[in-house]
């Protein structure tokens, strides 16, 4: 009996364990399954996922079929309503996105369209990842475009801006963007009788790029297996990672002096606008910007933006006129995800913001993408006025014009202050326009604003009718910056009326006029009254004794000189000459008065006469290249240039000498003849390379030269065309004479990388018999060189710099650096440069660019060496520049390395290092002084070659200077003996911090402080 019961528990136990077995699978797999299977952010109407249940999708299908035509342009299938997975990495700080943190997925609808007609060829190109306009896909639900803003917001964008530009287009305003185009819009349904916005669907993708992302087709990854029944149902479909951006950032904003000075009040003539600003987009944008007056928040100006969707990107210049006084900006991206403007603008261009008197006052920058994606800084800024002017109806001669040559006589004139600010010392220069006359100062101190002084000074008459010329602050130096130099000139006539005309030259181009060709001609005239302008006279020219059609009339001012041009002579005649004849005012009646001082005849010099020989056009000569370069002064510089002589089936020439010559050119074109060289070009299609060896002496520093090289200019041989004469190339002082001392290791920047035989001198052939012309044969063989060259120069001038507030502080990856513009840097500050470096060989061989190592001064007099890194290479050119600095948190450490830091990646850590970007700081220790910075830079071709380049900067003061320390009694911090003005600037808005109770009672060794401020 007890053996049957135990027998028949058993059982029960069996069938019970069994029941729960099968329970608890069932449970297992009904929660595994629900796990799997979340519920999407948006449309759950759709859900839970199936393939039981169809739906009706409707829309531009030709993704699922690009072979087919476009049959699917407008098309309607049948679809599945699948689970998708999606997830967002910001790809400019290579984090994961708020919404998607540590790599985690969001569940979406993705619409899998099915194969109904026979032309449907669908294969893997099945899936819609669509977006509701309404929460739940249809009417029935409220707040229409949630779920758009929600990806919107998930994807970095403006949530606002994505959803009016949808909204603009259901509106009926067409949209030239291709995200917004009706290829985007899908209905899940039925297409709604009434409501457009029933059962509408959008692009999931193209709200993506609406927010500044994209998507690699690689970051679409399909979920295995891809046959799955259950794929979409019980496991996503696609696991798909998108790259959103970073919204814009304002690294700085300020007023600054041209000298690179950062100041609130800022001249209003010369006075800059410093702006250093940073916009991203996974594609091409544009990144706008807008000053505008008085203080607005960041709320404030979102809120106008999104309001105003519609004018963006069409009207963003005229956008908040109604919100706020602006001047506007946009810059193009170029393509570029990151784009960095660090630029300045002139003060001139906020005229329209400053008030009249130039106070400071408040300004709000708002800088912004192509997706309404903002940044919103204040700033303060106000301009002052420097204006010194004559009064030229005060001017007074005593005793007054005219009076005998040699006649002592007073001038009395005023001269007034109409600027904003008091000027501590200028000056009135005076002159007589006559050559040979001196400039005479008289001193004005302390001049008031708003001040009207009257000066007298003597004169003596002159001679000749003449201007007495009257200039205050003539060299533009005493201030440098007045907004208004009209005012501070006047002149005053003194003798009788005087003029006299003539014609002094004649160009023409091209030089040498060919046969048959046209040729135009220009004729240099001038007025040599010192007093008087002519008004509408004229000039009349002839060419081999016909009378050419008259130029336009003009004027000229006493003294002036002036190139009369466009005598165009369309076809040049036949013949061995071209004569040319000229004469200004030949009726004698503009003026009729012409006179000389010296009593001769005025009238022979109105006219000029030349004779032309006539040249036929087999010949052209060329420059191909020329190097640039950057020096110090006073030192050695190597010059490539490359010219040849076109090969012509006309040029039966002979062996050819022509001159190559290598000019220097200033700031203003002025040029001063460096070398000349003369080349030998035998053969038409010649090339020849030319070294120029020269020294640099003691040009001003500074990049406004250019080297210019010519062949055959001004011409001996006659050419075809003298375009191709004169190539020119950029050349930068870097800095003062080296003191003595050897800077750059010694090396050579040239080789002979080859040669070649040429003929140089030939022969004609004639027929023994005939005597009949038979050709050209060599009589003289000689052996040329090729040659290679290496060359380097500074490409972007050494510049202070500081790093921008909000840089990378982990990575150091692209450290963004605002560049001061100035060599004179503080003890401590770092400076930035850029160095270009071309290997070139004449057959266009390729060089190797090895290396380059910079010298840098330190404070104890030796050299610290920092090999450069490559940051652009193109063939044979490289442009180098410093590794990432690292700059130590404590002491004067810096580490130059590229990668990561070489220390802790925790800021809070001490063995953390600061990011510096490619710059070198120097010591804090560094004394004041102008220290030369040298760069050896190495290749390798048929020879090693070497170039050295030397730039200079200047250290004044220390980056602490800007700290003070001293003690202080916390109960009267600013005693009034010492501080008759109250609190000092830096500590006006915090003077409550000095004065608070708890330091005052810690500092009187309060009991109850003595673990203050542990405590």
């Amino acid at each position: 009996m007890n053996i049957v019961q135990t027998s028949d528990l058993k059982k029960k136990r069996v069938l019970v364990t069994t029941l729960l077995l099968i329970v608890l699978i069932f449970l297992v797999t009904f929660i595994k399954s629900d796990a799997a299977s979340p519920q999407p952010e948006y449309g759950v109407r759709y859900y839970p996922y199936t393939k039981e249940v169809k739906t009706q999708v409707i829309g531009d299908l030709r993704a699922s079929g690009p072979e087919q035509g476009d049959h699917l342009l407008f098309a309607s299938r049948k679809a599945y309503a699948l689970w998708d997975d999606v997830r967002f990495k910001n790809v400019i700080t290579s984090t994961w996105a708020d919404a998607t943190p540590g790599g985690s997925y969001l569940p979406v609808l993705l619409f899998q369209i099915l194969e109904q007609e026979s032309a449907d060829k669908f294969d893997a190109r099945d899936g819609y990842r669509l977006v509701p306009y309404y929460p739940n896909g249809d009417v029935n639900t409220t707040q229409k475009g949630t779920p758009i803003k929600k990806v919107a917001d998930w994807a970095g964008g403006n949530p606002s801006y994505v959803l009016n530009k949808i909204n603009t287009v259901l509106n009926g305003k067409a949209s030239s963007s291709n995200v917004l185009s009706a290829d985007n819009f899908y209905y899940v349904g039925a297409i709604p009788p009434v409501d457009l916005t029933e059962n509408l669907f959008f692009r999931f993708n193209s709200i993506v790029s609406l927010s500044g992302g994209g998507v690699d087709e690689g970051d679409m990854i399909a979920q295995t297996p891809t046959k799955g029944v259950n794929r979409g149902i019980t496991y996503p479909a696609f696991k798909t990672t998108y790259s959103v951006t970073s919204w814009p950032k304002i690294h700085a904003v300020f007023g600054m002096e041209s000298n690179g000075e950062q100041r609130e009040l800022v001249s209003a003539a010369t006075g800059k606008l410093k702006i250093s600003t940073t916009t991203y987009s996974y594609s091409g944008h544009k990144q706008k910007i807008w000053i505008m007056k008085g203080s607005k928040t960041f709320g404030d100006v979102l809120n106008y933006m999104n309001s105003t969707t519609e004018m963006s990107g069409a009207s963003d210049q005229t956008r908040f006129n109604d919100f706020s006084p602006n001047i506007y900006k946009i810059f193009d991206a170029s393509g570029k995800r990151t784009y960095n403007y660090n630029s300045s603008i002139p003060m001139s261009e906020m005229s329209s913001l400053i008030t009249p008197d130039g106070t400071v006052q408040n300004f709000t920058m708002v800088v912004s993408d192509a997706y309404d994606r903002i940044a919103v800084t204040n700033f303060k800024v106000g301009t002052y006025k420097n204006d010194l002017a004559i009064i030229p109806s005060s001017v007074k001669i005593t005793p007054g014009s005219p009076q005998t040559a040699g006649t002592a006589a007073k001038v009395t004139v005023n001269v007034s202050n109409k600027g904003s600010k008091d000027i501590a010392s200028t000056y009135l220069a005076w002159r007589w326009n006559t050559a040979g006359n001196t400039v005479s100062k008289i001193p004005i101190n302390n001049f008031k604003r708003g001040e009207t002084r009257s000066l007298t000074f003597d004169i003596t008459y002159p001679p000749q009718s003449a201007l007495l010329i009257l200039n205050i602050n003539a060299n533009k130096d005493a201030p440098s910056n007045e907004i208004d130099w009209l005012n501070n000139r006047t002149e005053v006539r003194v003798g009788p009326v005087q003029i006299n005309l003539r014609a002094k030259e004649v160009r023409l181009n091209p030089t040498k006029p060919q046969i048959g060709n046209s040729v135009n001609f220009e004729v240099l005239v001038e007025n040599e009254s010192y007093t008087e302008t002519v008004t509408d006279t004229y000039l009349d020219w002839w060419t081999n004794q016909t009378l050419q059609s008259q130029p336009a009339k003009f004027s000229l001012s006493p003294r002036e000189q002036k190139w009369i041009s466009n005598l165009v002579l369309p076809i040049v005649p036949g013949g061995n000459y071209l004569y040319f004849d000229a004469e200004i005012n030949k009726n004698h009646n503009k003026p009729v008065n012409e006179t000389k001082a010296d009593g001769t005849n005025a009238w022979t010099d109105n006219k000029i006469s030349k004779k032309y020989q006539l040249m036929s056009k087999n010949l052209n000569y060329f420059v191909k290249t020329i190097s640039a370069s950057s020096a110090t002064q006073n030192s050695t510089v190597t010059t490539r240039v490359v010219v040849g002589r076109e090969r012509l089936s006309s040029d039966t020439n002979g062996e050819k000498q022509a001159a190559v010559r290598l000019y220097i050119l200033d700031a203003n074109g002025n040029a001063s003849l460096i070398e000349t060289k003369s080349i030998l070009l035998p053969s038409p299609g010649d090339t020849r390379t030319v070294f120029f060896d020269w020294n640099s002496g003691n040009m001003a520093i500074g990049n406004g030269y250019n080297l210019m090289a010519t062949i055959n200019i001004q011409p001996v041989d006659p050419e075809t065309t003298y375009a191709d004469n004169t190539q020119i190339a950029s050349f930068e002082i870097t800095g003062s004479t080296p003191p003595n001392g050897n800077f750059c290791s010694i090396g050579a920047t040239t080789g002979v990388s080859g040669t070649y035989s040429y003929c140089s001198r030939y022969e004609n052939i004639y027929h023994p018999v005939t005597g009949a012309y038979i050709g050209r044969d060599c009589v003289n063989w000689n052996e040329g060189n090729y040659y290679e060259y290496f060359n380097a120069y500074v490409s972007s001038s050494l510049s202070g710099s500081y790093v921008e507030e909000n840089a990378d502080e982990i990575n150091g990856i692209d450290v963004p650096l605002v560049e001061g513009g100035s060599s004179t840097v503080q003890a401590g500050q770092g400076f930035t440069f850029a160095i270009d470096a071309k290997y070139t060989e004449d057959r266009g061989h390729q060089g190797n660019l090895t290396r380059a190592v910079a010298h840098f001064p330190k404070e104890d007099g030796t050299l610290q060496d920092i090999d450069l890194v490559k940051i652009r290479t193109a063939g044979n050119e490289v442009t180098w520049a410093m590794p990432t600095a690292w700059v130590a948190k404590h002491g004067d450490e810096v580490v130059y390395q590229e990668g990561s830091n070489p220390g802790s990646n925790d800021p809070n850590d001490t063995n953390y290092y600061y990011p510096g970007g490619r710059a070198f700081y120097t010591s804090l220790n560094m004394p004041a002084g102008t220290f030369i910075v040298s760069v050896d830079l190495y290749a390798e071709g048929v020879n090693a070659l070497h170039q050295c380049v030397l730039m200079q900067y200047t250290v004044s003061g220390t980056v602490m200077d800007d700290f003070y320390v001293r003690q202080i009694n916390p109960e009267e911090p600013f005693p009034s003996p010492l501080f008759p003005s109250g609190p000092t600037s830096l500590w006006k808005d915090n003077y409550d911090v000095l004065q608070s109770q708890s330091l005052i009672d810690w500092d009187n060794f309060d009991e109850s402080m003595w673990n203050w401020p542990k405590d």
